[in-house]
């Protein structure tokens, strides 16, 4: 058969095909087969083939179900054999037919779509594209197998990016706009973010509806992070869909984004490309781009999502020159505003920060510029200009010649410091502080605007300046520039102490760290070496200049009487700071205890101050500036600075001749420190200076001011008198000769006549002065005497002034400080003389008198007092320490010796003294010689013996024999042989580790312990020997415990033993490490532990062995880490409270910085035992694990970082949780739940994705622990708050909303990122266990809520579950809490979205059962929560349920309206007004599901729901009238009357209202009907119950009205009893005093309602109304009288229905018997309404006159103005516009 008979078949076939189905049937059959036919050469069968096709066409069009073959017309489109010809008749077709397809086929056939565009045409692929859009958002690929289809894309890349184009163009396509066809002829113009190609093509054919292209949105942003592309290649995507418009495409992409965030690699070049080109545009672009390929700039609010996300790619800040060009745009374009302005600051921020300087280098004038036109332009945007502040700073600090060549900037900031309000000072201060070190190279010319620009800073008023211009000065500028030191000199002095203490740490903070002052060899260094500060001479003359210029100045400060050039603190610390650079320049190292030691830096400097005498010029004005500053304000300070020049060069004393006089006031200056200085200076000057006969008359003139003077004046005479006799004692002895014994007989026999007199005054004053201060004054002046020479007392010899001395020195009544200078000058009195006689008496006097000398400081003095005793003139005290450094003192030959008769004493009778003072000043009187003698030969013979001295005293129990004897073996060592020091050293190391120590021998006389260390015996008596333990034990009949105190004896020696060894070993390992070296494995793990020891001391102690010990602390531990891990390890459970404590310590320590990838296997022991051991019974213990722990959370938080790319990241998290988990969350300790719970969160955080197996344990033991952290308080406060619904809800809720703020939770959602299939079983689990459970509302708030987040971020993986979650949510909405119930209703609205279709109609019609079944209100309200809940999350689940929801919602509104129930009310109306396109469509649309549910609700035996049934039966009629279906009226007609049967209950007055309305609504055609309801409204207008009877008759009359019948003569009978009150009844009920009142409103209520009934049913037939008029009329005027307003206002209403009835023949009548009604009513002058509807009747009445006969019109208008003429003129002006707009039409109509 040929083809043209084929054709004309398949016509008869498709002619034949009577139905849809057979129609259908043949096209699927035939219709490819047609298509083919079409690539026939002949061209009948072409032709017949279009005449098929057309009439196809013709067919299918007008039948939109009509089904086509859709698969084998895409199999014949992608057909490679295919013409093309053939392929655009297939493709007309797919298009055609695939909308037809229901959604889910249509998702099963994308792949299939996708595939088939490969290749085809660019329009081709568009609408294939346009038409795949609906079914995306079905695209089911949540599991591996499901994505198969689509891996085609991975290997067809073109085709995959094409899509995504497609599908960014879509996604990018604004709401509303107006197609392209609608306008041709106008311009096109894309809208932002889009090319003119992609916005035609995904515009399409037909323009989207907002909804439509919203779900066409949501349904691209689904398809596309389901995992189809790689997650790189989608972000553009998913950032331009979160900046969306519309709230659920958003929300959807910010979803997409968070489970992406962390493995999306934003530094990739190819996606910033992309987000630069949305931003940017490529309209200006100098690539090749086609005209209408090229892009918009985007929109304002997709500008502000790309910089969120450019913000965080470092790439992004170094994509040269787009990042430019989006800096300025976002500052400087168009439709640029604030919050862009910020971002695009921010941006830059990021690109100064992150671009090489060779990048950014280039446009740093164009950034200066732009940020400058920022900060200039923008007054009043403080947060905006601060940022821009803070970044030109950055730039500054990046690149330092942006700023530095144009110091304009630098000025203008300045400048800002000053006039800028506070919020941008703090910007500008910043900017200056990140700016500083650009500034450290400037050129010189530079370099001295700066210094002018600091110079005026530090004069303003701004302290915030003043502190900048400190920091620049400080800070950039060497420690050697001199204006620069003296910019900070002057800041020393501001009154802003945080300027002060800025300026003073810049001045010093370079200094070298102190030096012993002690040791001037090490101080002194090479002139090359000396850097630390600028030179003296500079510096002192830069000063002198400043001073002159400033008092020249406003800048000159009053001080006084005097007025300085300097502030008077300022001035000091210049002078300080001078005698610094006096030291500094004379080869000094200088430091601030420097500045303490006077005389060394005069002994040092004095032959670089002779080298500055000859300049003539610094040195002056270095002793004026001085001078000035003494006059003004006498000090210490400045006297220090002169008494450095002229006791070190006493030449220079003739420059204060001219001052002498202020000097000799200056001795009876009120400060003690500054009179014995000027004594000083006044003995250099007059020795030098004077005659000899003015040095007696200024020694008698000293004499004199001793008797009756001021204390302060002896004092200053008798210091005076002693310097100025020693220096001239001095003197004498250093003249010509070397034989000391002959000069020492000249000096007695010259001397003593001019001298002796002073002398033995002064000494006087040791026996008989009448104060302390001259008693110390003279202890000073006699020791200086002795020192510098034979003491000339009047008796010839010292033994006077000895005696008394050591009288002082005994007294244990006077100071100490008095008896330090009186054992001084003893030790002194040693030194002047070569065979001193009393030396040996001294030397046994100290010793014998130790034992009740317990005063350290006065042991150490007289340990110098000893060494000074013992070598006589040998002593290096015995030099002039202000000209001889202690170097270079020589020792006179054969001076006589009394070392040997003391080191004898000591070692052989001392050492072993059982006294513990005898002890201590035994250690501190050795280590006094050691360290002043150790060299002599004295002291090399008995090296042995005092070395095994110290080494005994380190056993002794005082802290400071122990630290004494540790220096002594220090000293001992460097004496010692190489064979001596390797001994020492290992008897260290055996002390140190092992519990070797010296044997203790315990006697009867031995103290275990100090006294008072453990307490009293019960006779009071001290517990301190072993007599006395013994006894103690005996009394208490426990002899056993004398072993307890033996153990306690022997642990105590254990611990002072160790310590008296670290002592000794740390000054021993300085010069032992060699010897140390081989015991380093043995001795680290403890010495590292025991530098964590509790006590201070041994802590101390070890801190300096170890730092010793070991050079490179970092390098030593991380090569020992693992033994000293297993050492501390160990040590925590240690029985010893000190071990524990000091190795929880050492662990915290141990771990900064480091982490245990070495030691994997030991981090579970470490946890469980810090778990226990933070549980310890001692306090600091507790505290110490506690610390460990959280470093051990540190280090742990750091190996699971998945972002550093720890390789162990698995491995540790895997060893971690279970720990966590198991033990620390269970634990009852609290800081252990503490610690467990910080550190799961910022596991969580750090672990990323390797959490994901823990994942169901971690979410409820965080969600459990949110209850733990809330603490019980709220709990109870709830609980007792039961009585209280309302306030205990709002609490719970606020208790729930706080928990989701809190970090516990904060981690859960960070959590379910990483839920997949293969976890989600477990969580659901974990979930479903803790909403079932028992836990607290915060925790089941909380769980409930992540079900919400489930159903967001996890929608495939949670949907197999929700039903079982669903079950257990819709259970939970009868929990008591009504927080609670709102929880869960928003998790049931979350969760519709994934739940199975069977699932959604279970969950539906249970909360239709709930809410008719429910016995409590509260149940009814969980059911709103639930379906509002659905409504704002899943409206379209809602929609497609409406038959189950609307009418659940339409009951619900009906509630009756209390003040307690409107917030209820308002809410339901909302919900109604969400779920309905308006409330007739609604009713009309759901009628038949809102009757058949109404129903149900009526015949329920709760009365409340019956009548609010009712009330929505009444609301349905008034809504819909005449639209009511009659056969769904008639149904609720029935309802209504079966209702109505019965006895009268609550609420039963609903039905009623709702009958009237139902029969207003719509006339009642059956009769049978309209009788039944006359009938039944008959029936309940009769019953009793007043209150219901009243509602009975107002609905009585709206029946008679609707019905218009004549049911007035029957109405009338059984109201008019209502009004024959008897007066018998109206004397009972005024009797009945309780219920009277109530009962006599209710009367009066239901004579309203029956007026108002009778004037319903007044008849419209004349002859009706003749019979009823005078019955109706004589019934008004019985219920005018005596009556309420309302019920007037009732009659005047009532006349007005009348009235409208009324027929012109009965006019007369009517307004005769009216006027009796209306004339009263009109006069009642309080009651507007009254009168309002009064001339509603006067004017209807006037209204109906026309209708009269001419007579009867002029009757009656006359009789109408006679009555209410007056009347109406005066309502004429009545307040009341209405009154006054009726009274107007009533006298138009009169006047007519």
């Amino acid at each position: 058969m040929d083809d043209l008979a084929l054709l004309e078949r398949v016509f008869l076939r498709v002619g034949s095909a009577d139905s849809d189905e057979k129609l259908e049937a043949v096209i699927v059959k035939f219709l490819c087969p047609v298509l083919l036919k079409l690539t026939s050469t002949e061209e009948n069968v072409r032709k017949k083939v279009m005449e098929l096709l057309v009439h196809f066409n013709k067919r299918v069009k007008s039948r939109p179900n009509l089904q086509l073959p859709v698969v084998d017309l895409m199999n014949l489109y992608q057909d490679p054999s295919s013409s093309i010809f053939l392929s655009n008749f297939a493709i007309i077709y797919i298009k055609m037919g695939f909308p037809r397809l229901d959604l889910a086929r249509q998702a099963e056939l994308l792949p299939q779509l996708f595939h088939s565009i490969h290749g085809k045409p660019v329009q081709h692929q568009d609408s294939l594209l346009f038409i795949a859009l609906p079914a995306l958002a079905h695209a089911n690929v949540s599991t591996e197998a499901l994505k198969q289809p689509y891996l085609f894309l991975q290997e067809k890349v073109e085709l995959a990016k094409y899509i995504k184009d497609f599908f960014l163009d879509m996604v990018l396509l604004p709401y509303g706009l107006v197609h392209p066809s609608t306008n041709p002829a106008a311009p096109s113009n894309p809208p932002p973010g889009m090319s003119e190609y992609g916005w035609k093509r995904s515009l399409g054919e037909t323009q989207l509806k907002p909804e439509q292209l919203e779900e066409t949105k949501l349904g691209i942003v689904k398809f596309i992070s389901s995992g189809v592309f790689g997650e790189q290649t989608i972000v553009p995507h998913l950032v331009i869909a979160a900046a969306d418009t519309r709230f659920s495409v958003a929300n959807a992409a910010d979803s997409a984004l968070k489970r992406i965030g962390g493995t999306v690699d934003w530094n990739d070049v190819a996606v910033i490309t992309v987000l630069y080109q949305l931003f940017l545009g490529t309209r200006n672009s100098k690539e090749n781009i086609k005209p209408e390929f090229r892009r918009v700039p985007a929109c304002t609010r997709l500008r502000l999502k790309l910089f969120t996300y450019l913000i965080r790619s470092r790439e992004a800040s170094m994509h040269f020159p787009a990042c430019i060009q989006l800096t300025f745009e976002g500052l400087f374009g168009e439709n640029s505003n604030a919050k862009l302005k910020v971002m695009a600051l921010q941006f830059l921020h990021q690109m100064i920060s992150n671009c090489p300087e060779s990048r950014l280098s280039p446009i740093s004038p164009v950034l200066i510029s732009g940020l400058m036109k920022i900060i200039n332009d923008t007054q009043g945007e403080s947060k905006l200009r601060g940022s821009a502040l803070v970044a030109l700073g950055k730039l500054g600090q990046k690149l330092p010649e942006a700023v530095t060549k144009d110091m304009a900037i630098i000025q203008m900031l300045f400048n800002a410091m000053a006039t800028e309000e506070p919020e941008t000072r703090m910007a500008v201060q910043e900017a200056l502080s990140i700016m500083l070190p650009a500034f450290k190279h400037l050129s010189s010319s530079n370099a001295a605007i700066l210094e002018a620009l600091l110079a005026t800073s530090l004069e303003s008023q701004q302290h915030l300046l003043r502190l900048i211009a400190v920091q620049y000065a400080g800070g950039i500028f060497h420690s050697t520039h001199v204006t620069s030191r003296y910019l900070l000199l002057l800041a020393a002095g501001d009154p802003k102490e945080e300027v002060k203490s800025e300026a003073m740490k810049l001045l010093y903070s370079n200094l070298p760290k102190s030096i012993e002052t002690s040791d001037a060899d090490s101080m002194e260094v090479d002139e090359t070496e000396n850097k630390w500060l600028p030179d003296f001479i500079e510096m002192v003359l830069c000063i002198s200049e400043k001073a002159s210029s400033r008092m020249k100045s406003r800048s000159a400060v009053t001080y006084g009487t005097r007025t300085l050039p300097f502030d008077i603190n300022a001035y000091a610390e210049m002078l300080s700071y001078l005698r610094l650079c006096l030291a500094n320049s004379a080869s000094l190292t200088p430091s601030l205890e420097l500045l303490k030691e006077p005389e060394l830096i005069s002994s040092v400097a004095r032959h670089y101050i002779e080298k500055l005498v000859s300049e003539n010029g610094p040195m002056t004005a270095y002793l004026d500036l001085a001078l000035e500053l003494l006059a003004a304000n006498p000090s210490k300070v400045p006297l220090q600075c002169i008494l450095e020049i002229v006791a070190g060069v006493p030449k220079l004393s003739a420059v204060l001749l001219s001052k002498l006089d202020m000097f000799k006031t200056l001795q009876h200056h009120n400060k003690e420190d500054v009179r014995e200085m000027v004594a000083q200076i006044l003995a250099v000057v007059v020795c030098q200076s004077y005659d000899t006969l003015q040095i007696d008359a200024l020694i008698h003139d000293l004499c004199r001011n001793l008797k009756e003077k001021p204390m302060e004046q002896q004092h200053g005479s008798i210091l005076t008198l002693g310097y100025t006799v020693g220096r001239i004692v001095r003197s004498h002895l250093s003249g010509p000769g070397n034989n000391r014994e002959e000069l020492e007989k000249s000096c007695r026999h010259q001397l003593s006549p001019r001298l002796s007199a002073a002398t033995s005054l002064v000494i006087d004053f040791l026996f008989d002065s009448p104060h302390p201060m001259t008693l110390s004054a003279a202890c000073l002046s006699v020791g200086e005497m002795g020192r510098c020479g034979p003491l000339l007392d009047s008796t010839g010899e010292s033994t006077r002034a000895v005696e008394k001395l050591l009288t002082v020195v005994d007294d244990a009544k006077i100071g100490s400080k008095i008896r330090e200078k009186a054992a001084l000058a003893v030790g002194y009195l040693s030194l002047g003389e070569l065979e001193y006689p009393r030396r040996k008496h001294v030397i046994e006097h100290f010793l014998t008198s130790t034992e009740e000398l317990k005063d350290v400081e006065i042991q150490f003095t007289i340990g110098e007092a000893l060494v000074c005793a013992a070598l006589g003139l040998n002593s290096p005290e015995s030099r002039d320490p202000w000209t001889v450094k202690e170097r270079d003192f020589i020792e006179p030959e054969n001076a006589p010796s009394q070392l040997d008769f003391l080191l004898d004493e000591l070692l052989n009778k001392y050492v072993a003294h059982l006294n513990p003072n005898v002890k201590q000043a035994t250690s501190i009187w050795l280590l006094a010689l050691v360290k002043r003698c150790p060299q002599r030969p004295e002291m090399k013979e008995r090296l042995l013996r005092i070395q095994r001295a110290f080494m005994s005293l380190l056993a002794e129990g005082g802290d400071l024999v122990q630290d004494v004897a540790s220096k002594g073996l220090g000293l001992v060592f460097e004496c010692c042989t190489v064979e001596q020091q390797n001994l020492l050293a290992g008897e260290l190391v055996g002390s140190l580790t092992t519990d070797r120590r010296p044997a203790m021998q315990v006697t009867k006389d031995t103290k275990v312990f100090e006294e008072g260390s453990l307490g009293a015996n019960p006779s009071g008596g001290q517990l301190s020997t072993y007599r006395e333990l013994c006894s103690l034990a005996t009394d208490m009949n426990q002899p056993d415990l004398i072993y307890k105190f033996m153990h306690l004896a022997n642990h105590n020696a254990i611990w002072n033993s160790k310590k008296g060894a670290a002592f000794g070993f740390g000054s021993i390992a300085k010069k032992a490490g060699q010897q140390l070296a081989p015991h380093l494995p043995v001795i680290v793990p403890k010495l590292y532990r025991y530098q964590f020891d509790p006590s201070p001391r041994i802590r101390q102690s070890m801190a300096s062995i170890w730092e010793a010990l070991v050079s490179e602390q970092s390098k030593t531990i991380d090569l020992y880490f693992q033994p000293i891990l297993d050492d501390l390890i160990v040590h925590l459970t240690s029985n010893l409270w000190r071990n524990r404590e000091s190795s929880c310590m050492a662990l915290a320590d141990l771990l900064r910085g480091r982490t245990l990838e070495n030691a994997l296997d030991k981090m579970d022991a470490i946890w469980s035992t810090l778990f226990r051991v933070v549980d310890d019974i001692k306090e600091s213990v507790r505290k110490a694990a506690a610390t460990a722990l959280r470093a051990l959370s540190k280090v742990c938080i750091k190996m699971v970082d998945v972002d550093a790319g720890k390789v162990n990241s698995q491995r540790t998290v895997e060893l971690v949780l279970p720990v966590l988990l198991q033990q620390g969350l269970t634990s009852s300790v609290e800081e252990v739940q503490a610690i467990t719970l910080e550190t799961l969160i910022k596991v969580v955080k750090s672990a990323g994705n390797l959490v994901g197996t823990h994942l169901a344990p971690l979410i409820s033991a965080l969600l459990e622990a949110t209850q733990v952290a809330e603490g019980q308080s709220l709990n109870y406060l709830s609980v007792r708050l039961g009585n209280q619904l309302a306030t205990q809800e709002k609490l719970d809720l606020a208790r729930i909303s706080a928990a989701k703020s809190s970090n516990l939770y904060e981690t859960v959602q960070h959590c379910i990122q990483y839920v997949n299939e293969a976890n989600t079983p477990g969580v659901v689990a974990a979930l479903v266990d803790l909403l079932k459970g028992c836990q607290g509302i915060t925790t089941k708030g909380c769980a409930a809520h992540v079900i919400c987040l489930l159903t967001q971020q996890c929608q495939n993986d949670i949907q197999p579950f929700a039903g079982r979650l669903m079950a257990v949510l819709v259970k939970g909405l009868g929990d008591r809490n009504v927080a609670l119930k709102k929880t869960y209703a928003v998790a049931l609205g979350h969760l519709v979205r994934v739940a199975k279709e069977s699932s959604v109609v279970k969950l539906m019609e249970t909360l239709e059962n709930r809410y008719l079944e429910a016995e409590d209100e509260d149940s009814r309200l969980a059911c709103m929560h639930t379906l509002q809940a659905m409504v704002r999350y899943n409206p379209d689940v809602v929609k497609n349920h409406s038959s189950h929801t609307v009418p659940i919602v339409f009951l619900g509104k009906h509630i009756f309206k209390t003040p307690e129930t409107a917030q209820l009310i308002q809410s339901w109306e909302e919900l109604w007004m969400d779920i309905v396109p308006g409330t007739e469509a609604g009713l009309r649309m759901y009628s038949s599901d809102i009757i058949g549910y109404l129903k149900r609700a009526i015949t329920s035996s709760s009365w409340k729901l019956k009548s609010q049934s009712a009330a929505a039966i009444g609301s349905m009629a008034s809504s819909l009238k005449s639209n009511l279906n009659p056969d769904q009226r008639a149904t609720l007609l029935r309802i209504l009357l079966d209702g109505l049967t019965g006895r009268t209950w609550e609420g039963k007055e609903h039905l009623l209202h709702a009958l009237a309305s139902l029969v207003s609504a719509q006339t009642v055609e059956d009769v049978d009907v309209r009788d039944e309801i006359i009938g039944v409204v008959l029936r309940e207008a009769r019953k009793e119950a007043l209150p219901y009877r009243r509602h009975a008759v107002q609905v009585m009359g709206q029946v008679a009205k609707a019905f218009q019948s004549d049911m007035f003569p029957a109405i009338y009978e059984m109201l008019q009893p209502l009004f024959e009150t008897k007066e018998d009844e109206k004397m009972e009920e005024e009797e009945e005093e309780d219920q009277g009142g109530r009962q006599q409103m209710e009367t009066l209520e239901l004579h309203e309602a029956a007026i108002l009934a009778l004037g319903r049913a007044f008849p419209s037939d004349p002859t009706a109304q003749g019979n009823c008029w005078n019955s109706y009329m004589a019934l008004l005027r019985v219920a005018v009288v005596n009556t309420t307003r309302q019920v007037q206002l009732a009659i005047v209403t009532s006349l007005l229905q009348v009235a409208g009835r009324m027929t012109p023949i009965f006019l007369t009548d009517f307004l005769k018997e009216a006027n009796k009604i209306l004339a009263p009513s009109l006069d009642v002058a309080n009651y507007s309404a009254l009168r309002i509807e009064s001339l509603k009747v006067l004017i209807l009445v006037l209204k109906k006159v026309p209708d009269c006969d001419p007579t009867t019109q002029s009757n009656l208008m006359e009789n109408i103005r006679e009555v209410y003429s007056l009347r109406v003129e005066e309502f004429l002006r009545d307040v009341s516009p209405e009154v006054k707009s009726r009274a107007d039409e009533a006298k138009r109509l009169m006047n007519e």
